[in-house]
């Protein structure tokens, strides 16, 4: 029996200063944060799905793991000319679903990637993105690719879909860890665009472009303190917020405890802060979840950049 295992990390879309154009990978230091999913020629082929957060998930067509196995097959078809095979799958869901950190995208990547390991690698990592973008698209509402990038791709990933490459890595700071609080509500990135304004008025586009250009002219130069001091959101973010109960007071309370930054992770509810060394950052994480933990299944964690991506285990 041939077996295979491959991991595809939890991210942070809208990355502070970069609204649907940064998205960030993570490596967590202190629980798997991302999603695991082990195919086979098990017989009889099928799905099914373990872990914390597996009792969310449909197990019918309407399961990203199918849906994006039929898609990956159908692609095998047209573009290779090769039947697939009937597979089994297990996915061991780590990933809250409707929590900022990339849920969706991790499934689909896993999938994907997935897929394209069994099957010895009969598609470029471009056509890999961009499937993932289309199929995260049809799931979300828009086609976006600031999850799905890092996810697959790893590090620090700047967007721009005009491009034939629609994707830049930037350099970041390896020595910064995240504080992640997730307070167990649940934000769907259709209400969490709902709640925005249709537009944005003309000095704070100018803002908001200035900062993300300072900011990856600041990580290409090196220059870490400018960098952080422009990772900042003063449009998206005061609208977002209000979504979730207490998020000025854990803003306070993880400033006071030496976290640099402050912002929500994608559209939220999950809250993260940059710090500077590893213990601030679990302090920092720690007392955010006393404040914003709402559920059963909230938790918080440490991370740094993960700058792999999704990978074979």
């Amino acid at each position: 029996m041939k077996t295979i295992k491959v991991f595809s990390p939890a991210t942070i879309g809208n990355f502070i200063v970069g609204f649907d154009v940064l998205g960030a990978c993570l490596a967590t230091l202190d629980r798997t944060l991302g999603d695991e999913l082990v195919i086979s020629d098990e017989q009889p082929s099928g799905y099914s799905a373990e872990g914390e957060f597996a009792y969310k998930l449909p197990d019918n067509e309407h399961n990203l793991v199918i849906t994006t196995a039929e898609f990956f097959n159908r692609k095998l078809v047209d573009i290779k000319k090769q039947q697939p095979i009937k597979l089994n799958f297990t996915l061991f869901k780590n990933l809250p679903i409707g929590s900022g950190l990339g849920s969706s995208s991790s499934s689909i990547v896993a999938t994907l990637y997935g897929l394209n390991q069994w099957y010895e690698s009969p598609f470029t990592q471009q056509q890999l993105l961009l499937w993932s973008a289309q199929i995260e698209g049809s799931n979300s509402g828009s086609i976006h690719y600031d999850n799905v990038a890092p996810c697959l791709l790893g590090g620090l990933q700047l967007i721009n879909s005009e491009l034939e490459d629609p994707c830049q890595p930037i350099p970041f700071f390896n020595d910064l860890y995240f504080a992640i609080c997730f307070p167990d509500i649940e934000i769907t990135t259709k209400s969490a665009r709902a709640i925005l304004p249709d537009t944005i008025n003309l000095i704070d586009t100018i803002t908001m472009q200035g900062r993300l250009a300072g900011f990856i002219a600041s990580c290409f130069q090196k220059n870490k303190s400018r960098a952080l001091d422009l990772l900042k959101d003063d449009t998206i973010t005061p609208k977002r917020k209000q979504l979730i109960p207490d998020y000025d007071k854990a803003e306070v309370l993880a400033r006071e405890n030496g976290a640099l930054t402050f912002c929500l992770s994608g559209s939220g509810p999950t809250c993260f802060a940059i710090c500077r060394d590893e213990q601030t950052a679990r302090d920092v994480s720690e007392k955010i979840l006393n404040v914003l933990s709402r559920g059963e299944h909230a938790f918080h964690c440490v991370a740094t950049l993960d700058v792999q991506g999704a990978r074979l285990l």
